[in-house]
């Protein structure tokens, strides 16, 4: 399948701008067998770009709200604000309907978004069920993610207090003469447990999926393999920061925000339930690639930091609002333009530029496009905002 790709430039924005007659304007999605066709028109109205699409107006200069997509996952859901593949592409709310994202980034990909595929914000829910929630012990190898738990399921933890596998068992590689001997141990202990657990797997179900009592020959394998990685306590509030190459996996009862590389690329380690996406793990390249060093812990939700994360290709903020306070992110976002994307993690938000007002609540989000004016943040008591922008 080819890459995903946005348009090359705004040169039919620029050839057409207020001009009379509507021109016919293409759009390529690589998992469908035929080309998108709109009729797309210009317009420029009080100083602001809006394109006419097959009849309806789409601003180009101004904040605009995400509308989800649900992808559902072995392990719990995943939702989308800013997803565009063949598994669920999130929209932008356009008048009284909306507009696939892809379609809205098309029309303008320089002005909007420097032709850059905007960074992955989702929300990832894991299942509170013992093994059935426990996402995949994975790397990346170019993917950059960071994590804000939005919720702890308190049937799962009733101390609030969720977990995150993340990097590896530090006092157990010092056991080893040196790092090659210790990933050919993790090899050997994965292989084990894979061999075992598509035996099990192949077997009629007799009880729950998470049933699996200590003794089975299954269960002491898992331990095994699990006894090679660290884990870390998560609470509400706390961030994480995960590089390319750290070894991580959510744990059961987790809600997180997450903001990422807009890419998929994955390398399974080791998994507690079937991989429905793949024929079998990816251990030996991925034990061999990941990184052994421990990674840096959580972010307290009360750490005064404003920047959570800086990764080569982005950053993310995290702003508190007072009650009648009021923010301004300007077009020149870190010093340059760029587009941005936030959502709210607490409270209500009013995002406002001149032309005109947009409110977010809870868990919604808006992509502020590069060529927007400097647009407000405010909210009417306090609240948090997560603001996500690329760094070049």
């Amino acid at each position: 399948m080819s890459v995903l790709r946005l348009p090359e430039t705004d040169l039919s924005l620029a050839t057409s701008a207020d001009s009379p007659s509507p021109q016919r304007l293409q759009i390529i999605r690589p998992w469908r067998e035929t080309a998108c066709e709109h009729s797309v028109q210009y317009l420029t109205a009080g100083g602001s770009l809006e394109a006419l699409l097959d009849g309806v107006r789409v601003p180009l200069d101004q904040p605009m709200r995400l509308e989800e997509v649900t992808v559902d996952k072995p392990w719990g859901t995943e939702i989308w604000f800013s997803g565009i593949e063949a598994r669920g592409e999130s929209s932008v709310a356009v008048g009284n309907g909306s507009l696939p994202l892809f379609t809205y980034l098309s029309l303008a990909p320089e002005r909007l978004c420097g032709r850059r595929l905007p960074v992955l914000l989702k929300i990832l829910k894991s299942r509170p069920e013992p093994l059935l929630g426990e996402l995949y012990f994975e790397i990346h190898q170019s993917k950059q993610e960071v994590y804000v738990v939005a919720d702890v399921d308190r049937a799962a933890h009733p101390d609030g207090l969720g977990r995150v596998r993340f990097g590896i068992n530090q006092s157990l590689r010092n056991q080893y003469g040196d790092d090659a001997e210790f990933r050919r141990a993790f090899l050997d202990a994965v292989n084990d447990y894979e061999q075992l657990a598509e035996r099990e797997h192949n077997k009629p179900p007799n009880g729950p999926a998470d049933a699996l009592p200590a003794d089975t020959e299954l269960h002491r394998a898992r331990q095994h393999v699990r006894s090679f990685t660290a884990s870390r306590r998560l609470i509400r509030g706390d961030s994480l920061t995960v590089p390319a190459g750290v070894p991580h996996a959510l744990q059961p009862g987790l809600t997180v925000l997450e903001f990422q590389t807009p890419s998929y690329e994955r390398q399974i380690i080791f998994a507690s339930q079937p991989v429905l996406t793949q024929a079998s793990w990816d251990s030996a390249s991925a034990i061999a690639g990941m990184s052994l060093d421990a990674p840096e812990g959580p972010k307290s939700a009360d750490d005064p930091e404003e920047l959570i994360a800086r990764f080569p290709e982005f950053s993310v903020w995290r702003w508190r609002l007072e009650e009648g306070q009021a923010r301004k992110i300007a077009r020149t976002i870190a010093g340059h333009a760029c587009y941005a994307i936030c959502m709210v993690f607490e409270g209500e938000v009013t995002l406002a530029d001149s032309r005109g007002e947009l409110r977010l609540a809870d868990n919604q989000a808006a992509f502020i496009p590069a060529s927007a004016e400097a647009v407000s943040f405010s909210t009417a008591s306090s609240a948090t905002l997560l603001i996500a922008a690329p760094n070049h």
